[in-house]
């Protein structure tokens, strides 16, 4: 008899940690920061109209961020690519970029989107625009790239963001780079 009570607890307690770890699996989001610089080379490659870092070198400083964030089989990916300038150089590739670039120019909506979105907006200083979802070739809500400049910083920024399974942004645009490319 308490050999058998003993076996039922064991059983239960096994049952019990494995219920908690497919909850565990399922419903939390797990997020996981890298910080090599040399990750900027891959996203290049699938977003050839961004800078090579050798067209950055002049920038006093270069940051990298890498997001990624798993919930079940979903995934997401941000990346941020920080640029510090003197402010001789800040004016020249803000000035190379806008001319360079071309950025969408209407409010954005997507079939499922509750919300118009600005594709020019100001965060923490900085002045957002979204590049050109046909110009090149971007497949908005699963992907968006945005540029952004700070005067009082000297500092430019570049975030993409990728969701494969995506069908629509929630909120702004501001409050997908906090939300979801982990802007800060």
């Amino acid at each position: 008899m308490k050999k058998t009570i003993i076996i039922i607890a064991s059983i239960i307690s096994v049952l019990v940690i494995f219920i908690a770890a497919v909850v565990l699996f399922l419903f939390v989001e797990w997020e996981k920061f890298t910080y090599d610089i040399e990750e900027y080379s891959a996203v290049r490659e699938r977003y050839e109209f961004l800078p090579a870092i050798d067209e950055l070198r002049d920038g006093d400083n270069l940051s990298f961020t890498h997001l990624k964030k798993s919930q079940f089989v979903f995934s997401s990916n941000a990346y941020t690519l920080k640029v510090k300038c003197s402010d001789s150089e800040f004016i020249d590739y803000k000035k190379k970029f806008d001319a360079e670039f071309v950025y969408e120019e209407n409010k954005i909506k997507h079939d499922k989107d509750e919300v118009e979105k600005e594709p020019s907006f100001e965060l923490d200083g900085f002045e957002f625009k979204t590049l050109s979802f046909k110009k090149y070739r971007i497949e908005y809500p699963r992907q968006i790239v945005f540029v952004g400049f700070s005067d009082e910083k000297n500092e430019i920024v570049f975030v993409v963001f990728e969701d494969e399974d995506r069908d629509y942004i929630e909120g702004s645009f501001e409050d997908c780079l906090k939300s979801d490319c982990g802007w800060q």
